[in-house]
């Protein structure tokens, strides 16, 4: 029987193949905007150039650059489905994870050709499930992208220091403006970039004065188009009522900080966050890149290459530095070990770490100079953590498992042991060359990234996901309803201004119309149909309008005795909203099941936060009941102001239990004024066993109180 032989083409496919499954299986569990503003930032952006128009609420979101939003445009053309049109974007993001990790293999046999190439595409293929990638596919940012076109800048300098060709060096000039097109916090790169270039010309005279000259002038073209398409895009779109909120994301509200570095006080305040990223960086990579660093220094002696890593080495300087600086002034504890900024320019640095490891005895000395910088970084950091309050998990994924929720404080000295410990197990493996130091320096690695991210979407991502799902309600009724009457959204100011950031969730929905904010004075002028929006329903003459619709606390209302109100309840008798975990609450969990009983007296369920306006609504509940030992099994009844008063209320009795064990409760009732803080409820007397299985409401259109 002839052998098979297998290659290393064999073994990238199968790596890609597994690349697509891991990176795209949370797919299914996504369906919204997640990260306000950052998200809406760059789809208002993809949404300007595709046409439509999202400037009445793009003022209430800080500038987002538009290098991603070209990506995002066919996807706002193509879908129909704002949900498949999210999932499509995510799956751009699982595409550019597997396109980098063979631009990355690319890289790694240029530059170590003396290696199988079976073992380099494993080493970029474990590199490529660094935990901040794994957790960043399931957003629609533009980490992604940075991440895959800073591999690309990587290859293409590599390319252009072997042949020296013109067309190589182009490329990465037009790479260097993209990435910083793509966010401005790429300006450590492309600073890196840009002196790199001239180092290398002023060192070897690798570049011609005329080549310079090209080169100079086809990026200082396309860097002007950029401005002025940034200037028309920003004049277009984003029409800001705050001066505060311009600047934030933009190098016009930075210049505070910086001026805060020549203080002796921000100047120690800068450090002490400097020494938080490279802690951060050592506890994420489990010090994998500081062998990288370590084999960047050994690459950097070999003349051909010096500008690859030299280019490497500032990009990494300059992104740390500015991003402490930017978060240097924040109050929360992920600004200290800050990992989602800088994550990008790591790639190269866990691929020659690893090949170092696996290629080199290292010493002992090297270790204990790992093990110095650790500490020192921990120190520095310790100072930063003061008067920190919360922890935003997707921006420090890295460190996440080390935050203490109940506390709400970060266990440092937990995470200086392992550093220190998860340093000594790769460097035994590295040291010995033993399997089963190997394999446990491998699954302590990617447990703890896959650990990591998922931390931070199961406490974060996919909760506020389920949450998100509710926004849809909305969007299906005004597109099934169909008229095309304005949509107006005033704030709440009684309210955290986040709350009132939602709205670009329903935007994202309904992609082609257009919601326009109005101040609170506006409201009263405003004549004929519309739809007005509101987080919650405070401060509003509510005799005014009927709620025809409400999720994720946005109340949506319609003048009263519209035919547009007619319209609308027609719609919601027809389909009835049904609520899911996230907007229920249950004080009798028991076991596993959240809205269970066990024979517990209490609220088995009650649905808060609703605003009801007069008319007549229709509540259906389904319970699966067992173990009964009495008659009334409990109470189902609508409160109102948070269960302060009783709108309606009926005991509910066993003798309507089905032979299956299935109850079904269905009832109306009036309501004669407008209520908020509704909630329908359900109270068992602790005689049976309850289980929620189905809970939802309507209002009716054949009813409506005078």
């Amino acid at each position: 029987m002839r052998k098979i032989h297998f290659s290393y083409k064999h073994l990238t496919s199968i790596y890609c193949v597994l690349l697509l499954a891991v990176f795209g299986m949370r797919i299914p569990q996504l369906y919204q905007l997640y990260v306000l503003h950052d998200e809406f930032g760059y789809w208002a952006n993809a949404a300007h150039f595709a046409g439509y128009d999202w400037s009445g609420i793009a003022g209430m979101s800080p500038y987002y650059s538009y290098g991603y939003s070209f990506l995002l445009v066919p996807f706002l053309l193509l879908f129909h489905n704002s949900v498949w049109m999210y999932r499509a974007a995510v799956l751009l993001n699982v595409i550019l994870y597997v396109g980098s990790f063979l631009v990355a293999f690319s890289c790694a046999r240029h530059l170590f050709r003396d290696k199988d190439p079976r073992v380099l595409a494993t080493v970029c293929f474990f590199i490529t499930l660094y935990c901040n990638n794994l957790l960043q596919t399931n957003m629609t940012w533009s980490e992604a992208l940075l991440y895959f076109v800073f591999w690309l800048m990587f290859y293409t300098l590599i390319l252009y220091c072997e042949k020296q060709s013109m067309p190589s060096l182009i490329c990465f000039a037009l790479e260097t403006l993209y990435i910083y097109m793509v966010h401005q916090r790429a300006l450590g790169v492309a600073a890196a970039a840009v002196l790199t270039l001239l180092i290398t010309f002023v060192v070897d005279k690798g570049i011609s004065v005329k080549r310079l000259i090209l080169l100079f002038g086809v990026a200082g073209a396309v860097f002007a188009a950029a401005v002025l398409l940034k200037e028309d895009v920003i004049g277009r779109l984003w029409n800001w009522e705050d001066a505060a909120i311009a600047g934030q994301n933009d190098f016009s509200g930075q210049w505070q900080k910086l001026a805060a570095v020549f203080r002796l006080d921000g100047f120690v305040n800068l450090i002490c966050h400097v020494g938080g990223k490279l802690f951060y960086l050592a506890v994420a990579s489990c010090s994998v890149i500081f062998w990288g660093v370590l084999q960047g220094i050994r690459k950097i002696k070999e003349k051909t290459y010096q500008p690859v890593f030299l280019f490497l080495f500032l990009s990494l300087a300059a992104t740390v530095g500015i991003v402490s600086i930017y978060v240097a002034g924040g109050t929360r504890v992920d600004c200290v070990v800050y990992g989602r900024y800088l994550e990008f320019v790591v790639g190269p640095l866990l691929m020659m770490g690893c090949i170092h490891l696996l290629g080199w005895k290292v010493k002992a000395a090297e270790y204990l100079v790992y093990l110095a910088g650790v500490l020192a970084a921990g120190a520095l950091s310790y100072k930063a953590f003061e008067g920190k309050s919360t922890f935003t998990y997707i921006m420090s994924a890295g460190g996440c498992l080390f935050y203490d929720n109940e506390t709400d404080s970060f266990r440092l000295l937990a995470c200086v042991i392992f550093a220190v410990a998860a340093g000594a197990v790769v460097f035994a493996a590295a040291r010995f060359k033993k399997a089963p130091l190997w394999a446990a320096g491998t699954v302590l690695i990617v447990g703890y990234w896959w650990g990591s991210a998922n931390e931070a979407l199961t406490r974060e991502v996919l909760p506020g996901q389920r949450y998100l799902k509710n926004v849809s309600c909305i969007a299906e009724m005004i597109e099934a309803v169909g008229e095309e009457v304005p949509i107006y959204y005033v704030k709440n100011e009684n309210v955290p201004e986040y709350f009132n950031w939602r709205i670009e969730n329903l935007q994202f929905l309904i992609p082609k119309r257009r919601i326009q904010w109005i101040d609170r004075a506006s409201v009263e002028s405003l004549e004929g149909e519309y739809y007005l929006v509101q987080y919650r329903a405070d401060n509003l003459d509510m005799s005014r309008y009927c709620v025809v619709n409400q999720a994720h606390n946005l109340v949506v209302m319609v003048p009263d005795g519209s035919a547009l109100q007619d319209k609308c309840i027609s719609y919601d008798t027809d389909r009835p909203y049904v609520f899911n975990d996230t907007m229920m609450y249950s004080g009798t969990q028991s076991g596993d099941h959240r809205f269970d009983s066990d024979h517990k007296e209490g609220f088995l369920v009650f649905c808060q936060d609703l605003v009801l306006t007069p008319g007549r609504y229709r509540v259906d509940i389904e319970l699966s009941v067992s173990e009964v030992e009495g008659d009334i099994l409990g109470t189902a009844d609508v409160s109102g102001d948070y269960g302060r008063y009783i709108l309606f209320s009926e005991n509910v009795s066993a003798e309507n239990v089905s032979e299956g064990g299935v109850l079904h409760i269905s009832f109306e009732f009036d309501c004669e004024e407008t209520v908020t803080g509704a909630e329908f409820r359900f109270y068992t007397m602790g005689n049976a066993r309850i289980q929620l299985t189905h809970m939802q409401y309507s209002m009716q259109r054949n009813a409506v109180p005078t």
